[in-house]
């Protein structure tokens, strides 16, 4: 049986500008790093090197002090471009990267989390602290520089259209009086609200920013949803969201692509790998998610959806199950996992922190601190099956200057 990827779930700023010194990459490799091919790239009057992407680039956000960097890094050759910095840390960090590569925006939720199952996970977050909230920043990716930009109240999803335009989605909770009434005032004008069979009943909304009054977010669109429940739509009852460029977030799903594993001697030599696994039968089970000559399984919890956790193995040359190099997670984490070319990068779900990247089954980058990691978007945007985006284009071409800083 396949598995599908589901998901029910003022005037202008003025900008700072910083220079950022290159660094060394936070972890090592056990390649060595690829031949050069074609012209050294070019470097930027800070020294930020613009270089172009393969499949094992990376795009992530790492600690400097007190500050949050957002950084192209090849985990195999070492290279890396530090785009810009952030004031604050980078607890909740999320990228999302307008689809002609050159704009981005990155936006801090101290209170989010990854998923775990049951019991507690490999690496159990704090409460944020106490006064953090939500912060957002606008990036020029080829000169660096950073505006902070107020966030609309009860944003849950963030990114830019197809016009380019950034695009914020709300989730607006509603009174007992406005659902006792039937409709809830929205800019001044009585929106009909629609009973809801379960769930909570909640108005969405998508506002677009123009860098202008009122803190530079217009209302685009208002809608009926609902929130709380397992099949929720919330925010994805909007047309907006339906057309949205790379978000993090979204790349950094619970969910995986894959078939249920029906080689049965491989199946017993799992359940001696790991006994604590009990397949149900068109739920809980084994899948393959290998890519080319590499075989690769993970454990797929499932309730009302499926999830990709972190009891996973790569299978080796004689059919056995081989728990992949430096792994801390367990059947109680819930993961992201995808392929790039030959390069397989997992992370914890929607906040991407503890990536581990492999290839042919070695171990070639991790992280403790590191966020928000996922492979650097190359690809044309393409519309997927059941309404997703794929990723943009490549930033290609840009010779940087300095990163910015606000």
């Amino acid at each position: 049986m396949t598995r599908i990827d589901s998901r029910p779930r003022g005037p202008a700023l003025a900008i700072a500008l910083l220079a950022l010194a290159a660094c060394a990459p936070s972890a090592g490799s056990d390649e060595p790093p690829p031949q050069q091919r074609g012209a050294l790239p070019a470097v930027g009057a800070a020294g930020r090197e613009d270089f172009p992407a393969t499949d094992s680039t990376l795009s992530l956000l790492e600690a400097h002090g007190a500050r949050c960097a957002w950084v192209e890094l090849d985990a195999v050759s070492g290279r890396r471009r530090d785009l810009s910095t952030f004031a604050g840390g980078c607890r909740g960090g999320r990228i999302a990267l307008a689809a002609d590569g050159m704009r981005g925006a990155v936006w801090f939720d101290p209170a989010a989390r990854s998923s775990t199952l049951v019991g507690q996970g490999a690496f159990p977050e704090a409460e944020a602290p106490a006064g953090s909230g939500p912060r957002l920043f606008a990036v020029e990716l080829a000169t660096g520089a950073a505006a902070a930009v107020p966030l609309p109240a009860g944003t849950r999803d963030l990114g830019f259209d197809s016009r380019g335009r950034m695009i914020a989605l709300t989730v607006q909770e509603l009174t007992a009086a406005e659902t006792d009434k039937g409709q809830a005032l929205v800019d001044g004008k009585a929106v009909k609200l629609e009973p809801a069979a379960e769930g909570v009943p909640v108005l969405v909304h998508a506002f677009v920013f123009d860098g202008g009054a009122d803190g530079g977010w217009q209302r685009l669109e208002t809608a009926n949803s609902t929130d709380g429940w397992d099949l929720a739509l919330g925010v994805l009852a909007l047309r907006a969201a339906q057309d949205l460029a790379f978000r993090s977030a979204e790349v950094l799903a619970k969910h995986v692509q894959g078939d249920d594993e029906n080689d049965q001697a491989l199946l017993a030599k799992l359940a001696g790998f790991a006994p604590q696994a009990h397949p149900v039968p068109n739920e809980s089970g084994w899948i393959r998610f290998g890519a080319g000559a590499t075989r690769f399984v993970l454990w797929e919890a499932s309730g009302e959806f499926a999830y990709a956790t972190g009891l996973a193995a790569f299978v080796d040359a004689g059919g056995n199950p081989v728990k992949p190099p430096a792994w801390p997670y367990t059947e109680n984490d819930v993961l992201s996992y995808v392929w790039n070319g030959p390069y397989l990068l997992a992370a914890e779900d929607f906040v991407g922190s503890h990536p581990r990247l492999y290839r042919d089954g070695r171990l070639v980058w991790s992280s403790d601190a590191a966020r928000a990691v996922t492979f650097w978007p190359r690809r044309p945007r393409t519309r997927r099956a059941g309404g997703g985006i794929g990723s943009p284009p490549r930033v290609g071409g840009v010779v940087a200057s300095p990163a910015g800083d606000a």
